[in-house]
């Protein structure tokens, strides 16, 4: 496993880090050089809960962490439902590829108030009664984090936030991406760049 670190660094050094990889073969031959896949952080939920259906919930760029992940549990036949917000059905992003993926996709709006937080639950609530939502993951909006914590501890439902947060230095040294998270009912920060992005969604303070 190669680690770099977060968001520019991930750009500027991934082309490094991909020339660092070396797998060995079974018997003779060179090392392999090329992964089968890359997979960001949030990819990891998926094989580890282990959900029939999960719900994910975005909004704007938020959308675009969320895609990666339903293509993961596309491929390992989960099945997914994706709840869109946005200002307006201009600015709604990513829906075409989750619509592609086979999710179940639901779209709503500042413009007729259907992303209203008060809408949301309700949705959200419907998909649990059906038995489609074991696991919520979520990404790009306070009010959305705080209804998916709720909605969590209410039913008992696993979930993972991927935290949105200015970084300078991208590994962790220079702390200007620190976030409160409340463990055990004890407050502690921690680095988004290096602990994170994504966290365990009952544990993130909204910001």
């Amino acid at each position: 496993m190669m680690i770099t670190g977060g968001n520019i660094n991930d750009t500027t050094m991934m082309t490094a880090v991909l020339e660092d990889i070396r797998v060995p073969r079974d018997g003779k031959g060179r090392p392999r050089t090329r992964p089968d896949r890359v997979l960001p952080t949030t990819m990891h939920a998926v094989s580890t809960l282990k959900p029939k259906n999960i719900v994910v919930l975005g909004r704007g760029v938020g959308l675009a962490t969320l895609a990666p992940l339903s293509q993961l549990a596309a491929e390992q036949k989960v099945g997914v439902t994706a709840i869109l917000s946005a200002r307006h059905a201009g600015v709604v992003m990513s829906q075409d590829l989750f619509a592609g993926l086979g999710a179940r996709v639901m779209t709503v709006l500042d413009t007729d108030n259907s992303s209203a937080v008060e809408n949301v639950e309700k949705i959200v609530e419907g998909l649990i009664a059906q038995g489609k939502a074991d696991a919520f993951f979520t990404c790009g909006s306070n009010r959305l984090l705080k209804l998916m914590q709720r909605l969590g501890k209410k039913h008992n439902i696993p979930g993972q936030v991927a935290m949105e947060q200015i970084m300078v230095c991208g590994f962790g040294a220079c702390y200007v991406c620190m976030r409160t998270f409340m463990v055990d009912g004890e407050k502690v920060l921690r680095r988004v760049c290096r602990d994170g992005p994504v966290f365990n969604m009952q544990e993130a303070v909204g910001w």
